[in-house]
This record gives C-alpha cells, structure tokens and sequence, in this order.
C-alpha cells in the first residue's frame, strides 16, 4: 500500500500501546497496522472482541485498578518487551487519567498526550 499524505510521514519503528480494549481500540489496531505501524494493546479483559485482531503485534494482559507502583512496573516491563520509543494511546476517560495522574514516572518510558488541566498543571501549559 503507498503511503500518501500525512501517513507518507509516519515512522514505523515508533510503536503504539494502547490502553484498554475499550472504544476505538480495534479501528486502531486495523488502521495503524494497515500502515505497518507495531501496535500493541495493554488491557485488563482477557476475552475483549477487540484483542483478537490480527493487527496487534502482542497484547499484555494487566490490572491498573491496583496500586500506582505495580501499574508503573506493568507498563514499564511493556515498553522493555516492546523495545522501540512507543506512543501511549488511551481508550477511555479513567485511562487518560490515570496516565495524566503518573506522567512523571511514564514519561522516561513513553510518549502520549497529556489532557489540558492535568492535575498539578494548569490549563494551557
């Protein structure tokens, strides 16, 4: 497949992880995996429909409802495993909060978004 446009740009070798196999999480693994981007998924259910698409490179199974020092080691064996700079990409409000709340200790691991007022920012920075 040519890449055209703003895909034509795209580096595959930066890996995406997604989190939750919630919303939008299968129209990623289809879309960017098309392109030949690495995408992988880190959830906490096992039987999602979402997680058996052909386009996830792996997915790690994982609870980030527990303590914030075990889902920082979770995330951080994931991105050893992955081996290459990833991009952290949520698929539900709780989970874009819960990267917002651990920026800190995620950002020597990965790259993502961070929402506008995230806690301990002000709105606009």
């Amino acid at each position: 497949m040519k890449r055209t446009g703003v895909w034509a740009t795209l580096d595959p070798m930066t890996a995406v992880l997604v989190l939750g196999a919630r919303y939008g999480a299968l129209g990623v693994a289809r879309s960017l995996g098309r392109l030949g981007v690495p995408v992988y998924a880190a959830h906490d259910e096992r039987a999602a429909p979402a997680l058996s698409s052909r386009f996830w490179r792996r997915t790690f199974a994982g609870d980030f409802s527990g303590p914030a020092d075990r889902s920082i080691e979770f995330l951080r064996r994931v991105r050893r495993a992955i081996g290459r700079p990833t991009l952290l990409l949520c698929t539900s409000d709780p989970l874009t909060l819960f990267v917002a709340e651990l920026a800190d200790a995620l950002a020597e691991a990965f790259v993502f978004p961070l929402p506008a007022g995230r806690p301990g920012q002000r709105s606009g920075q």
